[in-house]
C-alpha cells in the first residue's frame, strides 16, 4: 500500500510505517503536500489527534520547514498524535 493511501490519523497503523519511513508523510503528489508526523510514545485508536496548519509565509515570502515544530513536539509529549502539514502557498 502506498503511504499516501493510508489515512493520516490511523495512528496505530502509521506508527510502524513512520518508524520505517521517518516522520515525513505525504498527502498528495506535489513536494509541498506532505507533513511531519509526531507520535506519542504510546499510540492507540483513542490517541487524541491534532492537525497543525501554519499561517503561510506572508511575512517573509517563504515558508520554512519546521514552522510550528516546537509546538508539535509539546503536544506530542502531552500524548497527542500531531500532523504538522506543509502546503503550496
Amino acid at each position: 500500500m502506498k503511504l499516501s493511501k493510508i489515512p493520516v490519523f490511523a495512528c496505530a497503523a502509521l506508527a510502524a510505517v513512520c518508524a520505517a519511513a521517518g516522520t515525513v508523510v505525504p498527502y498528495g503528489a506535489a513536494p509541498q503536500q506532505c507533513g511531519d508526523l509526531y507520535l506519542p510514545d504510546t499510540v492507540s485508536a483513542e490517541t487524541p489527534k491534532l492537525l497543525l496548519v501554519h499561517g503561510g509565509g506572508w511575512h517573509s515570502d517563504k515558508y520554512q520547514r519546521g514552522t510550528l515544530s516546537d509546538e508539535a513536539e509539546l503536544f506530542r509529549r502531552a500524548g497527542y498524535a500531531v500532523y504538522n502539514i506543509d502546503y503550496r502557498l
